[in-house]
């Protein structure tokens, strides 16, 4: 039998000589730490930049919560006063005039309605004083307020109206 022996050209020799030295070893087991390290580095700086996210998202929520409250809550106070002036003085209860005072002060009202135990409804439409009149006794809004235990404000879904 011919002894076969695996013959290695001189430069693939040199190759492999070069790259089994101890300072290859040493660079690639480097190259590998500062992987680790970096990717380390990565995590942390991600998870500080969620949990400022997740911060920031519930601050900004809280803000938009005591807006929205405060909002309403002028609202109502609004609502509830145009309804007292309406009971003490029925007769002299002017929409065109309050709503027009009212309005300059409040801008995020664009429509005012007075509405009757049986459901119908006066509007002010237009700025200049024009009325619409109309029944909504049949609205879910309304008979969920008439029939209302207590008197408080009540928001409903936004509808397309009847004025």
């Amino acid at each position: 039998m011919a002894n076969v022996s695996l013959a290695i050209p001189s430069k693939q020799r040199k190759l492999l000589k070069t790259l089994l030295q101890p300072g290859v070893f040493a660079c690639l087991f480097m190259i590998g730490i500062l992987w680790l390290l970096l990717s380390s580095v990565l995590h942390v700086e991600r998870q500080r930049i969620l949990d400022s996210a997740i911060l920031q998202g519930s601050n900004l929520a809280r803000l938009l919560e005591q807006s929205t409250s405060s909002v309403l809550e002028s609202l109502d106070r609004t609502l509830l006063l145009l309804r007292q002036e309406d009971e003490q003085n029925p007769g002299d209860f002017d929409l065109r005039h309050r709503a027009g005072h009212t309005i300059s002060i409040d801008t995020s009202t664009n429509q005012w309605a007075v509405v009757d135990q049986n459901g119908s409804a006066r509007s002010l439409i237009e700025e200049n004083g024009t009325f619409a009149t109309g029944y909504v006794g049949d609205s879910k809004w309304f008979q969920r307020q008439r029939d209302a235990g207590r008197d408080e404000l009540a928001i409903s879904a936004p509808i397309l109206g009847h004025l």
